[in-house]
């Protein structure tokens, strides 16, 4: 299959525009630009900057391609954004864009691009901070996210990604033009898999809130799958971050018990001794769900839901979330030493170094799946992968119920569970282009 550039994904881009209607609803000054010569201009700058390198530092960036005037007032003045025009506008120059990206990082800032004399030109700088990227690091949402404008996201060689605000429309990645990729966290049987646990959490809470004797507002179980969600969110994107790559087991607690004193799965050289320490997840935990059944306003009997927490100002709350992500940077850490960390459903940390044993049975064919349900799936044989997936294979293929995660060096990770018996993956991508 022959390789894309930049006029393949701005021809993509303009057919999978013409379907949206947030698109039909953009300003037209905005619009123009993912038309036609604009559009492949944009890229073509964008894709060509990738390739530089600025005093030995890669080149990346994030384009916001509107007037500042296409931004709502509401947010230029009273949102997350901090717009900041310049008071003379600069070409979009490959050299240009190669110069402003160490001011306008990738992660917090974007490249505001507009027309000027019929032409692409840089008005300015737009701060956005860093709360669009708490689907892809976990976390509560942080401001209202970009307007649906055009954006563009460079954050490698050869790779762009194409947005309307915080929406993926199409990446160009290793010579491939995609749509929006699964999110495995969105599927439904991800969930599921943990079911048991959050019930369990659910029924302690719930025997703690009587045992209170005072008006309480009922927390739903989405709070507790959210937290988790976003837990492991931390987790992995801490692991990519760190270019060690890293194994994540995370069993039913009766297979851990199995793990922790039996070498027969996998050899633990670094086992926690039972106790408070290994549990704090579920403390923390359930300090969340308490202190919103009890403080969060409205009236007593009035169910809080994760959208209470993901809004809350409280300073406990958000005490108690920073708490969870230096727990999920610690566990992040323990994967830098060879082996896997094991975890149980419900996050008790059972311990580290882990060596999958090589007496299992191999696993020859694995399903590589095509939606983030699994429903459509290909076969290919385990041969092309190295080691540390393969043994992964493995113990999912032991333990049917359990999750694993497996982090590469590049930053690329993949789900592994046996739905069936069948030991199938799934690519876990961002979405946003920071998949290693």
């Amino acid at each position: 299959m022959a390789s894309a550039y930049p006029d393949d994904l701005a021809r993509f881009v303009e057919e999978r525009i013409a379907e949206r209607p947030e698109a039909a609803a953009m300003p037209g000054s905005a619009r123009a630009l993912l038309a036609g010569e604009r559009l492949r201009e944009l890229l073509a700058v964008a894709y060509h900057a990738t390739f530089l390198r600025e005093e030995e530092r890669p080149v990346t960036f994030r384009l916001l391609a509107a007037e500042p005037a296409c931004i709502p007032a509401r947010v230029r003045e009273e949102g997350p954004l901090q717009v900041l025009p310049f008071g003379t506008q600069r070409p979009l120059t490959v050299q240009e864009l190669r110069r402003l990206a160490p001011a306008a990082k990738l992660m917090r800032s974007l490249v505001g691009v507009g027309r000027q004399n019929g032409s692409l030109a840089i008005w300015g700088i737009v701060h956005s901070g860093t709360g669009w990227l708490s689907p892809v690091f976990g976390g509560r949402r942080r401001g209202d996210g970009l307007p649906p404008l055009p954006t563009v996201l460079a954050s490698g060689p050869g790779r762009l990604l194409v947005g309307l605000g915080d929406a993926v429309v199409a990446t160009l990645r290793d010579g491939r033009i995609t749509e929006p990729v699964q999110d495995v966290f969105s599927s439904a049987w991800l969930p599921a898999l943990f079911q048991d646990a959050r019930g369990d959490v659910m029924r302690v809470h719930g025997e703690r809130m009587a045992a209170l004797g005072v008006p309480v507002r009922p927390v739903g179980s989405d709070v507790v799958r959210m937290v988790g969600q976003h837990f492991v969110r931390r987790l992995v994107s801490t692991i990519r971050a760190a270019r060690h790559g890293g194994t994540l087991l995370l069993v039913p607690p009766a297979c851990a018990a199995g793990i922790a004193h039996d070498d027969s799965y996998v050899r633990l050289k670094y086992r926690f001794d039972d106790g408070a320490g290994r549990r704090r997840f579920r403390r923390i935990l359930l300090a969340i769900l308490e202190r919103l059944a009890t403080t969060s306003p409205g009236p007593p009997g009035e169910p809080v839901g994760w959208e209470d927490f993901a809004t809350s100002q409280d300073p406990v709350i958000q005490e108690l979330e920073e708490a969870l992500f230096e727990l999920a940077h610690f566990v992040a850490t323990l994967a830098d030493v060879d082996g896997a960390v094991v975890l149980t459903k419900t996050f008790e940390l059972v311990g580290f170094g882990g060596e999958i044993r090589g007496e299992l049975p191999l696993v020859a064919n694995v399903a590589r799946a095509l939606d983030a349900e699994g429903h459509h799936v290909d076969l290919e044989p385990t041969d092309a992968v190295g080691t540390r997936h393969r043994s992964v294979y493995r113990i999912a293929s032991v333990f049917p119920d359990a999750l694993c995660i497996v982090v590469s060096q590049d930053g690329a990770a993949r789900v592994v569970h046996a739905p069936g018996g069948v030991v199938t993956y799934w690519d876990q991508f961002t979405g946003f282009g920071l998949d290693g």
